[in-house]
């Protein structure tokens, strides 16, 4: 397209400036300048690749990340993140920021116990350090290698998934309690409670999708790996509720919350243990 030729289209660039939002003329413009030097494109796309960089910093609360990706690898986290981070629903509570931090932790939960192409069949893992006393109890503290020591709620809250005990599920049948003999839900009991909760978290009022299996009685606290105290949460909820702020009854499975407010049911499995209770 020559200097001329988009000359000629002043009188367009008006009319759409006249009925349409400033974003969309500049889109526009911008359309018009890159079919004028393309050759600007690419040297953007490469000036990028001389940005790039990733730095994730452990800081007193969390970690912190910062970065620049060149435009395909940005495309690629964006198609990712909306993927993962789209609303549960009309209904769904969190905000944007929310579920695209719940997101990016699915994603990164499914690398984790998945693996990689060259990991030849060995998953990577985040290591914890504990002292074996501390497996048994809710005292003492861990350290999350990278970052340093960790309370004694989030160490519950991780230990929850960690992959502690071997699980030999090969040549068994489908047998959905399996009591202390191992710590993590066998990928019947997964699919059985994502079935029970319709894939949905458990908390009243979340909608997002399960990601992690809680001990309702934790197993810290004796509780064994039976279906029946076996519950689906996402991962803020999970927080929540070894952060205290949110309580789940044993019995019931009910939730209250940090004031010992009872909440209410969300899903038709509460409702039915309820029933179930209340019979006895």
């Amino acid at each position: 397209m020559s200097v001329p030729r988009t000359r000629d289209l002043l009188p367009q660039l008006l009319d759409v400036a006249v009925t349409n939002e400033p974003s969309a003329l500049r889109q526009v413009v911008r359309t018009l300048r890159d079919a004028v030097y393309p050759d600007e494109l690419d040297q953007a796309w490469i000036d990028g690749m001389a940005r790039e960089d990733i730095q994730v910093n452990p800081v007193l609360d969390g970690w912190h990340i910062n970065g620049f990706v060149n435009s395909t690898t940005g495309a690629k986290l964006n198609t990712l993140l909306q993927s993962l981070s789209a609303p549960a629903g009309a209904e769904d509570p969190r905000t944007g920021a929310q579920r695209r931090v719940d997101g990016l932790e699915r994603l990164l939960d499914s690398v984790l116990s998945n693996g990689l192409p060259g990991d030849k069949g060995v998953r990577p893992h985040l290591t914890l350090t504990v002292d074996a006393s501390t497996l048994m109890d809710d005292a003492g503290t861990g350290e999350l290698i990278g970052f340093g020591n960790i309370g004694t709620r989030q160490l519950q809250e991780m230990l929850c998934e960690a992959d502690l005990t071997p699980i030999a599920t090969a040549g068994k049948t489908g047998i959905l309690d399996v009591g202390r003999s191992s710590r993590l839900a066998t990928p019947r009991q997964r699919a059985a409670v994502l079935a029970r909760q319709g894939h949905q978290c458990a908390s009243p009022g979340c909608r997002a999708p399960v990601v992690h299996i809680h001990h309702v009685i934790w197993w810290s606290h004796g509780g064994t790996t039976d279906l029946a105290n076996l519950i689906g949460l996402c991962p803020r909820c999970h927080r929540h509720v070894h952060a205290g702020s949110l309580v789940i009854d044993p019995v019931t499975h009910e939730f209250t919350d940090r004031h010992h407010r009872t909440l209410p049911a969300s899903h038709p499995h509460h409702r039915r243990r309820r029933h179930l209770a209340h019979a006895s």
